[in-house]
């Protein structure tokens, strides 16, 4: 749930780039800043704020229900999937050519990254030529690492069984043997969408000015 909240809240940062492109294309015309400039400063105006809000949700969601392991993975997991989705909001708002296509395409994608993330349908259960997409999927990676963090019993979580299997073989999260490479694989996430965001800003025609 935690995740899949934090995938979908990247709708709230389409308005961000889109509402100012034409204040951008004029400023950026005129030498006050560059691209990178403009889209780091977006985003570290917003992961700080987002960061800042995940200590207060996720200790309320971690210990509220009784949950296992470190809740400062937990913490850095939810806000570093915040990030990628702050991150992919963007890339969505500065490519899109309206407001109504970046709404409907956002929400499209991410529901189809919560179809393959391992939960709702398990890996095993999938065929074949879906199970690649668990490699480029942010939900997925956060979705391991945080099963990782709850059943791992050297960790401080709680050895949880289904249908007499270890949950983490039960769902076939064994992407990552480390729950740490999960925290590297959404910091990669995060840093490919941002890029994303500023090659747009910085090759594409966005208006006439």
């Amino acid at each position: 749930v935690a995740l899949t909240l934090t995938g979908f809240t990247a709708a709230v940062y389409l308005p961000a780039l889109f509402l100012e492109r034409g204040v951008y294309v004029r400023e950026r015309a005129d030498g006050l800043y560059a691209p990178g400039t403009y889209i780091c400063y977006k985003l570290a105006v917003e992961i700080f704020i987002a960061a800042t809000s995940a200590a207060i949700t996720t200790a309320a969601l971690f210990y509220g229900v009784a949950l296992h392991g470190s809740w400062l993975y937990f913490y850095i997991v939810f806000t570093l999937s915040t990030a990628t989705a702050i991150s992919l909001g963007y890339l969505f708002s500065a490519a899109s050519p309206s407001l109504d296509v970046a709404n409907a395409a956002l929400p499209s994608f991410v529901v189809v990254h919560f179809l393959l993330m391992g939960a709702l349908i398990r890996f095993p259960d999938m065929p074949a030529a879906w199970r690649w997409t668990r490699y480029v999927n942010w939900l997925a990676w956060g979705w391991a690492g945080l099963m990782q963090n709850e059943t791992n019993e050297a960790a401080g979580g709680k050895a949880l069984e289904i249908v007499g299997m270890p949950a983490v073989e039960f769902y076939d999260l064994g992407i990552a043997t480390n729950k740490w490479v999960c925290v590297a694989a959404l910091l990669g996430f995060t840093a490919v969408y941002s890029a994303g965001a500023w090659a747009v800003l910085r090759f594409k025609r966005l208006t006439k000015r």
